[in-house]
């Protein structure tokens, strides 16, 4: 790894660290990674407030991870040439119930999708979490994707989190939430 490599990284981390509301109970965040596709500006930060917690009903006999993901998309508008926020909101909660230690991935995805032959505008984070036993993770992100479209209309917009768990060194795909939104775009 270069030095300006890890200069970014350990820099992202530090931020990260202060601008998430996450909670943690016998759990850390091993790994974060977040990118954007297309001409469009993203982040995800966590919302102190939690405004998306349901009321948790947790088998009592269970002894196995259990895992909840809700996702909303928030209706979207501006105007052609200027930039449009893309935004929702993620829920999402872990607990281990196992008696070893586990790790578990998120990967999130925001998308604006303009008009054929053109790819949606997306930006993505995928992290990873070591869960002791009796761990649990608790947070409530706000995805935003900004875009600017060319042209005045209606644009779909998704929201995706993707769960994966690890099994002998591979991840594999537990569950998937997936909402669309739109967006309008007048002169």
């Amino acid at each position: 790894m270069n030095k300006k490599h890890l200069v970014i990284t350990l820099t992202l981390f530090m931020g990260l660290q202060n601008s998430f509301a996450l909670e943690l109970h016998q759990a850390q965040l091993i790994s974060y990674h977040e990118w954007t596709t297309g001409n469009g500006i993203g982040s995800f930060k966590s919302n102190p407030t939690k405004i998306n917690i349901p009321t948790l009903k947790i088998p009592a006999d269970i002894t196995e991870s259990y895992h909840y993901t809700k996702v909303q998309n928030f209706v979207s508008s501006g105007v052609v040439g200027l930039p449009i926020n893309v935004n929702g909101d993620i829920y999402i909660f872990i607990q281990n119930f196992t008696n070893t230690t586990q790790l578990y991935r998120y990967d999130f995805k925001v998308c604006a999708k303009p008009p054929a032959p053109l790819w949606p505008i997306c930006t993505s984070s995928s992290s990873t979490y070591q869960l002791e036993p009796n761990g649990w993770i608790d947070d409530d992100i706000l995805p935003i994707l900004q875009v600017t479209f060319n042209y005045p209309g209606t644009y779909e917009s998704t929201i995706e989190a993707d769960f994966y768990e690890a099994n002998q060194g591979a991840y594999y795909s537990v569950s998937s939430d997936i909402t669309s939104g739109i967006i309008q775009v007048s002169h």
